[in-house]
Order: C-alpha cells, then structure tokens, then sequence
C-alpha cells in the first residue's frame, strides 16, 4: 500500500508544479485604410513647409493649384472651389456702351431693372437676353398687347405707356459686379428722373434693387420681414416733392407739390432667378391687371374730353 499511495502524492505534486494554461486572447485586427498615393501626411506637410525652398503658382482657368517643391520632395495641393464672381470695376467694361432710358412725361409704369447685362449693352436694347422673361411677363401679365422684342424698347411709352430705366447705369456681367452702395447712390439718380417725369407707378424688377432705395431713403438696412412683394405703402412713394424748388426740376408740369409715384416690388425677370413660374406670373398679373384698368380709363377720359 505505501508504494502506490507514494505515487499519488508524487503525481499530485508534479501537478501542482505545472501552471494552468490561460486562454489566448485574441488580436484586434485593425483595418488598413487605402491610402491614396498622392496623399500627404501631416508630419509630411509640415517638413515640406517648413524645409520649403520654392513655390509656384500655376493657374488652370478659374482655379489655382499651388505646387511645393524641396529636396526630393513635391506635391501639389488640390485647387480652391470656384469662387461666385465678385465686384468689378467701372474699367472692366469701359468699352460696352451705357443703355439708353425709354421714357416720357406721365407713364402709368416705368419698369426698374438693376443695370444692363453684357447682351444688352451688345444690343443696346433692354433686357435683350434670351433666357430673360421681362418681355414676356410684360405681355402675358397684360401690361403690352402683344409680345414686343428687345430692338422695340424704345418704342414702349408711345405704343403702351410703359418706360424703362434702371438703377446703375454702369454694364456688367451680373448684379454681383456692382457693390450694394453702388446701387444705393444711384436712388438719388433715380428719383431725380421720377421727379422729371412723374410716372403714375414704378416697378421695381428685383428684390436686390428694392433694398439698396429702401436704404437710401430710411437710411437703415432692411430686415428679413420688411421685403414685401406687390404695392408698397404710399409713404415709400418715389419723386414725391413737396416746395417750388423742385417743381421748377420738372418736365412740363406746373405742380408745385407731388405725391409722387407708386412703388410696385416685383421679382428678378433674369433667367438665373429661381423664382417658381407660378409665383412670377401671379405677381405680373396684379400690376398687369392694374396696367389695363389705368389704360382704359385714360382712354375714357380722351374720349369724354374730345
């Protein structure tokens, strides 16, 4: 019996000698991101930038790609986004002609626009180009008999009434190439014309330009609720006058005071407005609608004074 318990003990202890074996624990597996080969590091980007030895600059149309070069080292930085065209100067477009105004004594409307477009300073005829919908609001809102054609501006106060100036004469690409101050200094151009000759209503084509009179004569910027579309209060009237001095300014009229005329907002005609179709000829009509009453009541009055 001694012998055989003796190998017990002796196995038990060379058990116990041994150290369990722990699980093994598994690796996180760490996902390689591919990498693109033209790709800096940041720790790149600063050695290069600060052991930077030259730099160029090379222009590919509207964007600009800045290439780095030192020892051994190159890369070139994406380009910038594009950029919305921004103010130009009066220089930029010195060789475009100025636009000539249609208007008379005593129209029911004249039209306001911003300044004229590069086509139309081409043409030399209002809102000459072809994705513009002035000419066509004009007839579908009735405000014109028929559809007229930019080569027959001059034509409007004689044929319907009508007359067309705008806020800064200068040509440009777009309204971003003029700066809003530009267009708050031409009110006082504006309304020297009104004034000269007292058209029964105005209307302003474009919000933007309806902000920069709105600051000329408040002297405040407008906020987001002030910008109503449609017939403006009578206090925004536009040419009012209200002395002698001024009546002497005007064309044929022996007014010493004057209302003035009535303002109607209107939306951007420009084919880059995004101003929904609906919207847009729904605010034609109501000043079309007013256009043909004031007509045929002019017309009655010739007819009852003759």
């Amino acid at each position: 019996m001694a012998p055989s318990t003796s190998k017990r003990a002796s196995s038990r202890k060379r058990q116990a000698d041994v150290a369990p074996l722990k699980p093994k624990k598994k690796k996180k597996k760490t996902k390689k991101t591919k990498r693109d080969p033209t790709e800096m590091d940041p720790d790149d980007v600063n050695e290069a930038t600060t052991s930077l030895t030259t730099s160029s600059i090379s222009i590919h149309g509207n964007s600009t790609a800045l290439t780095m070069v030192n020892e051994g080292f190159s890369a070139t930085l994406p380009p910038p986004k594009k950029l919305k065209s921004g103010y130009a100067p009066p220089e930029m477009y010195a060789h475009l002609n100025y636009l000539l105004d249609a208007i008379a004594p005593n129209l029911i409307c004249l039209f306001v626009g911003t300044n004229p477009g590069i086509r139309t300073a081409e043409e030399g005829h209002a809102y000459s180009h072809p994705t513009n919908h002035f000419w066509r609001e004009l007839y579908k809102s009735g405000c014109t008999t028929r559809l007229c054609q930019p080569r027959e501006d001059q034509d409007l106060p004689r044929l319907f009434s009508l007359g067309n100036t705008n806020i800064v004469a200068r040509p440009t690409k777009n309204q971003n190439e003029l700066s809003f101050e530009e267009m708050v200094e031409g009110t006082a151009t504006l309304e020297t014309k009104i004034r000269l000759y007292q058209p029964e209503a105005v209307c302003i084509v474009g919000a933007g330009i309806w902000r920069a009179i709105w600051k000329a004569i408040t002297g405040k910027k407008m906020r987001g609720g002030e910008l109503v579309y449609g017939w403006q209060d009578e206090r925004y009237n536009l040419g009012r006058f209200r002395n002698d001095v001024d009546a002497l300014q005007t064309l044929g009229s022996n007014r010493t005071s004057w209302d003035g005329a009535r303002v109607f907002v209107n939306g951007s005609t420009s084919g880059l407005a995004a101003i929904p179709v609906d919207i847009r000829s729904d605010r034609w009509q109501k000043l079309g609608d007013w256009v043909v009453q004031r007509r045929l009541e002019r017309a009655n009055a010739l007819s009852a004074s003759g």
